[in-house]
């Protein structure tokens, strides 16, 4: 798959916040993962593809945290010296697990030779998945989600982000455009020369607002997409402000 557009979002017009007290931590925690999953998801279709890589680095011994995240950040620096210094651009996206299990660190990430990684890891094996050519990553996206879900927040967290991409990730931003509740009810068209990836499609009433929701993702095989940049069909986008509850965040666009 060579392109896959970021996402596209429609809801009925008419959005309204709820009173303050309907927003429970348990909503709020299911509106993040709903939230990081999607945008997990925009960042893995955009910037990798078949021949990519999924990897996981292990331990031959047993780390705490502290050895976890120094040996992590030493395993990045180095790669990116390497591949800076060969005119290879490295694009990467790391997460860390450490709960009910011995700590280890997955990392999507581009695909160079496997003993340029395998050289810079010391500390145990180097584990190689290639992405694959059909789909979107929504799956890869949820399981790296899951696996820091209950511990970036922690205080002694090897990262207190939910995943950790480097500097050259291009973040895409999703559209959102409101229609009327007939078109809601509709199946979703996708644009010329896209098609709407399988299993993608969600429909939901959102936690915090009066409004019924769509999304999806469009993709194309085309070498080179029709469409780099979409600004959106007409309508209003209207982007909302974050804020915090109970160290939890939340917010309408991803």
């Amino acid at each position: 798959m060579r392109s896959l557009h970021p996402g596209v979002g429609k809801r009925t017009p008419g959005l309204k916040r709820k009173a303050r007290e309907n927003h429970t931590p348990e909503k709020v925690a299911r509106v993040n993962y709903r939230n990081a999953v999607k945008k997990l998801t925009a960042i893995l279709n955009h910037n990798f593809r078949d021949g990519d890589y999924h990897i996981t680095l292990t331990y031959a011994t047993e780390a705490d945290q502290q050895q976890a995240k120094d040996c992590l950040e030493k395993f990045l620096r180095n790669m990116h010296d390497y591949c800076k210094r060969h005119g290879i651009e490295w694009k990467r996206v790391a997460v860390t697990e450490y709960e009910n299990q011995r700590i280890h660190h997955h990392i999507v990430c581009s695909g160079v030779d496997r003993q340029i990684i395998e050289d810079r890891w010391k500390h145990g094996h180097v584990n190689f998945r290639e992405l694959y050519s059909k789909g979107c990553y929504h799956e890869l996206a949820d399981y790296l989600v899951k696996e820091t879900e209950k511990t970036f927040r922690n205080p002694d967290a090897v990262s207190r982000q939910r995943y950790n991409p480097s500097r050259n990730i291009v973040i895409p931003v999703p559209k959102i455009e409101e229609v009327s509740k007939a078109q809601l009810g509709r199946d979703p068209k996708p644009l010329k020369g896209y098609y709407i990836v399988s299993g993608t499609e969600n429909r939901y009433e959102h936690e915090f607002y009066e409004v019924d929701c769509l999304e999806y993702i469009e993709a194309t095989d085309a070498p080179v997409p029709r469409i780099r940049s979409w600004k959106g069909r007409p309508g209003k986008y209207e982007k909302l402000h974050k804020t915090t509850e109970d160290q939890l965040e939340w917010e309408l666009e991803f």
